[in-house]
């Protein structure tokens, strides 16, 4: 089944799945910042996948077809200048 979850990621510590849950959608933002849109997220779910992958202009990412198991999905903001924030691990 698929499930919706918005993630604020660095508020965000766990994300847990049920194990039918084999698709999620993450969708990212950022609280305390001002100007939002001048922001671009990046994001990779290891082990699966070890290059960044570029969010589109929804702020999200899909998964599906997950098999059961412990994954790790990072999350860095960009700004418009080429700064990057923390990178976040959930």
């Amino acid at each position: 089944s698929l499930v919706y979850q918005k993630i604020h990621p660095y508020n965000q510590q766990k994300i847990e799945l049920g194990y039918e849950d084999d698709s999620f959608i993450a969708v990212f933002s950022i609280s305390n910042v001002t100007q939002l849109e001048s922001y671009s997220f990046y994001y990779r779910l290891m082990p699966l996948k070890e290059t960044w992958i570029k969010a589109g202009a929804q702020s999200n990412a899909i998964f599906t077809n997950l098999r059961p198991g412990e994954y790790t999905l990072e999350i860095r903001a960009v700004d418009k200048w080429q700064n990057s924030l923390p990178i976040k691990k959930i």
